[in-house]
């Protein structure tokens, strides 16, 4: 069971010792891979300086220059001996030497472990572990001894070659830093050229456009001329007579000239002539239509009338209308709702509706007496109630309306107000008769005040 446990501890140290060779070598490789694409790029430029200095260099020199450079950037190279530098050399190399010292170590281990195999009774096996170990560690030895002879040769030899190089290196690093006076004077040279080149694009670029604005403004002119023109000469064809205006001359002798402003503003002067002129046209026709209109109305308020008093009372207002159309019409309208209000019989029927008042009392603003109406509606022969123009006392404005109010006494009112509340019906609905001809009535069952009222 110890030797078991002993074979154990060893395969773990081997695996270590694996473990720690692996990542060296990769941590060697990322090393040299990056140190091999800079060494490159610079190989390359110290190249072009040798060639523009008319040297032929060997590239295995300018490589080992290269990375004798390197080398001084990432590390310190002390000066002195060959002794001090390579004592320097190996504390660079000292990750490796702790690799190689731990498996000097894991194999000092391992010979203790072996010992112990020995005298638990698997010493032959053990041995024969112990030589392959011990070969196999014999070669990792003789490896990293050949390496590092390798690594200590490259650095003499690039501290060698690093005498020739690095002179030419640095200069031409310094001549890429900073440029020579030669080269800022001609460039300064050139952006000067370029800036008076710019200056003199920018004046003609704004030349061009302002003639380029000038001849857009002057095609913007003709084709404004050209309208105007056009317009006025429509406006001659149409309206002959504002030829001889004399806006036309002004037009005539701004388009001759090319003046636009005085051209349009004698165009909207004929235009506004010309509206002028219809719209007192059209006005003098409408006054004429509704001056006819108001004397046929008329007349036939004459062949139906009765009684010369409507007929009276419209002349009145004919005349108080004078030329004014829209007074004219109104009081066509007015004529005409008459004349087929007293063309036809009338029965005035007091309101004895469920809901609606019958009667009502309205105290005077000024006075303070009372007045008492009784609401009626104009009943046609066909038992419809018809509208009638009526004329309210508090306002004097007529309206027409199919239900008003008609002033009665106030004995009246009173008779009319118990029979309701008694019977709530009238012994007397009729209020009066209005016969064909005549414009109120002429037969009444109540005493009849004959004002009238349209609100309640």
């Amino acid at each position: 069971m110890p030797a078991q446990q002993d074979l154990q501890t060893l395969m773990h140290l081997m695996d270590l010792s694996e473990d720690a060779e692996g990542k060296a070598k990769q941590t060697a490789n990322k090393l040299a891979s990056a140190m091999e694409d800079e060494a490159q790029v610079l190989a390359v430029k110290l190249r072009d300086v040798y060639r523009q200095q008319g040297r032929d260099i060997s590239d295995d020199a300018i490589q080992a220059g290269v990375s004798s450079y390197l080398a001084q950037r990432h590390r310190h190279l002390p000066k002195g001996t060959s002794w001090v530098r390579f004592v320097g050399a190996l504390w660079m190399q000292r990750t490796i030497l702790l690799i190689v010292m731990s498996v000097m170590l894991g194999l000092v281990a391992f010979a203790g472990i072996t010992g112990g195999l020995v005298y638990s009774g698997m010493r032959s096996k053990a041995l024969e572990g112990i030589h392959a170990t011990a070969r196999q560690a014999e070669n990792y030895r003789n490896q990293w001894q050949q390496r590092f002879a390798q690594l200590t040769q490259l650095s003499t030899q690039a501290a060698r070659n690093q005498r020739l190089i690095q002179p030419a290196l640095a200069t031409f690093l310094d001549r890429n830093r900073q440029p020579s006076a030669v080269i800022l004077t001609t460039e300064k040279g050139n952006l000067e050229e370029l800036s008076r080149q710019q200056s003199q694009l920018l004046a003609s670029e704004q030349k061009w456009r302002q003639n380029a604005e000038a001849v857009q403004t002057d095609l913007e002119k003709a084709k404004s001329l050209d309208q105007v023109e056009n317009r006025y000469r429509m406006l001659i064809d149409v309206n002959a007579t504002e030829k001889e205006s004399p806006h036309a001359a002004e037009i005539e002798v701004a388009l001759k000239n090319g003046d636009l402003a005085a051209a349009t503003q004698a165009v909207h002067a004929i235009e506004a002539d010309i509206n002028r002129k219809q719209a007192e046209a059209a006005n003098a026709r409408a006054l004429a239509a509704a001056k006819t209109r108001v004397t046929e109305l008329l007349q036939k308020l004459a062949g139906v009338a009765k009684e010369p008093a409507p007929v009276q009372r419209f002349e009145h207002e004919v005349q108080v209308a004078g030329d004014d159309t829209r007074l004219l019409n109104h009081v066509g309208d007015d004529i005409q709702k008459t004349t087929q209000w007293i063309a036809k019989d009338y029965t005035y029927r007091i309101v004895m509706r469920q809901g609606q008042k019958t009667a009502f009392v309205r105290t005077e603003h000024d006075s303070g007496a009372k007045a008492y109406y009784v609401i009626v509606e104009a009943i046609d022969a066909f038992g419809q109630a018809a509208e009638k123009p009526v004329i309210d006392r508090e306002n004097q404005k007529v309206t027409s309306t199919r239900m008003w109010g008609e002033e009665i006494t106030a004995e009246d009112y009173e008779q009319i107000k118990s029979e309701k509340l008694k019977k709530a019906t009238l012994s007397q609905p009729i209020f009066a008769v209005k016969p064909a001809g005549y414009e109120e009535p002429q037969d009444f069952n109540y005493h009849a005040q004959h004002r009238q009222a349209t609100r309640w």
